[in-house]
């Protein structure tokens, strides 16, 4: 059978032509959605725009061929052999292409959208500018394949072969690369903003000024990868491997980078403020300054006199105030909750009033995560407000406060805290003018009052409705040096009620606080605010040529 025959018996209304031979015809331009050409040889066939949408290929041989500017939306590829084929410009919109092979085969600008292409062999394809959103390429094989300028968003890529790819500004944001292997890839500026990298590897990778931003690289390998210049703010770096990396001019700030091996690496000028970094492996990093700068633009600079002043810097964990509730969470709680800290983040719009919140062995884990640890008792007492607690937890934060100003007195150590202590008791004062003292005047949530008649001025604190508000809690603080300083605790926190008519104290006396020496050596542990100098001198690496 030719292809006039073919095109005659199809417009009679035959549809299904299996194992048809049609090696090295023209089908330019033809009309044939729907056909079935499975297990069909096509080799060097000219199909350029032709329509084979909705059409059954699978198993079928287009070896050599040209498909330039063809619609096959849709299509079953399943299996294909397209290896050297031409198909700059096709329309393969949801087609599958599953365990096709597409070796060599010439993809320029090409649609591939929601396609299937599961276990495709894609060996040195030619991908440039085409389209790959949401399509699917898990544990296909794309070594040595040209992707630049493509566009990959959402694209599953688990498992996938990229060995020595070339990526250079393809835009693979929140893609999903799980364990892949992307090995002395080219991905300048490539876009992998909110991309899930678990596991991946990138050793010997390019990823020169590449958009990270939010990535998770939990476990990744990335030893030897050029990362000068690229954007990881607010990535997840947990047990990361970066040894030998270059990370020069990285921006890190408020990445979380935590059991990472940073052993040879190389970090200095990189954007480092808010960043988690604790439990990291230093062995030879070359680093000499790096940007503390809220905005990153080197106005604060961190410098480092030795290896032993680098490691304390690189082992430095976020401050953290963590409340404990002895009960679990309801429903009608969750809510109260919620608005409780929207109107917190009303009165007091500079921080960030989202706690984590888990839910286990019968408590309530409240924990939010700071830059500095000048504000831990401030955020502590905020978090405290909708809690019935809260009176004793004031109590107790301003017994702290009067401790550490009277244990300041003709004491070395203490001296040499000044700054710090001082920025805790000024962070707290602030606070606590800021913020409503007894919880939330009725006025400004009525509907979860207790009692909505109740008055804004009224000497008696707004308890919440629900009975979570009322059970014992547990209130600590952990510093940048993971150093633990207990707050406040409930003397019920722990002890199960066994009737319903065993109350709890009503007020509760705050417990026995730290000693003045255990909070010293908590504020000693600060390390987040040492990490910041006034600024930078006429020689700092910041007053230097920036370009």
């Amino acid at each position: 059978m030719d292809a006039s025959e073919l095109l005659r018996q199809y417009a009679k209304g035959n549809r299904d032509f299996p194992e048809v031979s049609l090696n090295e015809q023209s089908l330019v331009e033809a009309e044939l959605p729907q056909i079935v050409l499975r297990r069909a040889s096509l080799k060097v066939t000219n199909l350029s725009n032709a329509n084979l949408t909705q059409a059954d290929l699978q198993d079928a041989i287009f070896n050599v061929s040209r498909l330039s500017g063809a619609n096959l939306s849709g299509a079953n590829l399943r299996h294909c052999q397209l290896n050297v084929t031409n198909l700059i410009r096709a329309l393969l919109t949801e087609a599958d292409l599953s365990g096709a092979s597409l070796v060599r085969a010439e993809m320029l600008r090409a649609d591939l959208s929601n396609a299937q292409l599961v276990a495709a062999n894609l060996r040195e394809v030619d991908l440039r500018e085409a389209k790959l959103r949401w399509a699917n390429l898990q544990g296909a094989n794309l070594q040595q394949a040209d992707i630049r300028n493509s566009i990959l968003t959402g694209a599953l890529l688990e498992e996938a072969n990229l060995n020595a790819v070339n990526g250079d500004r393809a835009d693979l944001s929140g893609a999903l690369l799980k364990q892949a292997d992307l090995r002395h890839a080219n991905l300048q500026q490539v876009k992998l903003n909110g991309a899930n990298l678990q596991g991946a590897n990138l050793r010997w990778a390019d990823l020169r000024g590449a958009d990270l931003r939010n990535a998770d690289l939990t476990a990744t390998k990335l030893s030897g990868t050029n990362l000068t210049g690229a954007l990881l703010e607010g990535a997840i770096l947990v047990d990361t491997v970066l040894v030998h990396a270059d990370l020069s001019q990285a921006n890190l700030m408020h990445a979380t980078v935590t059991g990472a091996d940073l052993s040879g690496a190389t970090i200095t000028g990189a954007k480092l403020f808010g960043a988690a970094r604790y439990n990291l492996a230093t062995k030879e990093v070359a680093c000499t300054w790096v940007d503390m700068s809220p905005n990153g633009d080197r106005t604060q600079i961190r410098e480092f006199s030795d290896a032993v002043d680098l490691h304390g810097f690189f082992n430095t964990a976020s401050p953290q105030v963590h409340l404990h509730v002895d009960a679990l969470l309801t429903p009608v709680a969750h809510a109260q909750l919620a608005q409780v800290y929207y109107h917190l983040s009303q009165c007091a719009p500079d921080r960030d009033w989202v706690p984590d919140l888990t839910v286990a062995n019968r408590q309530t884990r409240l924990t939010l995560t700071l830059s500095q640890d000048s504000q831990l008792w401030s955020m502590a007492y905020g978090l405290s407000l909708p809690f019935q607690a809260t009176q004793g937890v004031q109590q107790a934060l301003a017994r702290l406060l009067q401790m550490v100003q009277a244990s300041t007195v003709n004491t070395p150590v203490a001296a040499e805290l000044q700054p710090s202590l001082r920025a805790l008791g000024q962070e707290l004062t602030t606070t606590m003018k800021v913020l409503p003292a007894k919880v939330l005047p009725a006025k400004v949530l009525p509907a979860i009052a207790a009692d909505a008649a109740q008055p804004a001025a009224s000497a008696d604190p707004l308890r919440l409705s629900d009975p979570f508000f009322q059970q014992p809690i547990q209130l600590y603080v952990t510093n940048s040096s993971n150093q633990r300083l207990a707050i406040y605790t409930h003397p019920r926190f722990g002890a199960r009620q066994t009737t319903e008519s065993d109350p709890l104290p009503p007020s509760p006396k705050p417990g026995p606080l730290p000693q003045p020496a255990t909070v010293l050596t908590f504020v000693q542990g600060f390390r987040a605010e040492r990490d910041l100098s006034v600024g930078p001198s006429s020689d700092s690496p910041s007053g230097r040529d920036q370009a």
